[in-house]
């Protein structure tokens, strides 16, 4: 479950990785808001890992990573 940041069970899972495929794409169209992904990521516990993916993250986002990593296409 991790549908409502404002939630306290938000991170009532026993997974250890939760992954958000293209959620700056999202973000972009608007569909979820900045600050509610800043307070969802806040609130994780130590023991979760969370991968972001999706082309142009907001650096506000990007400075909260512990690695970031960036594809580009060189040909």
């Amino acid at each position: 479950m991790v549908s409502n940041p404002n939630s306290s069970r938000t991170y009532a899972t026993p997974y250890y990785l939760l992954v958000l495929d293209e959620l700056s794409l999202a973000m972009n169209f608007g569909l979820i808001p900045e600050a509610e992904v800043l307070t969802f990521l806040a609130k994780r516990p130590a023991h979760v890992d969370i991968l972001l993916t999706g082309p142009e993250m907001p650096k506000s986002i990007l400075y909260l990573g512990n690695q970031v990593t960036e594809v580009r296409n060189i040909q």
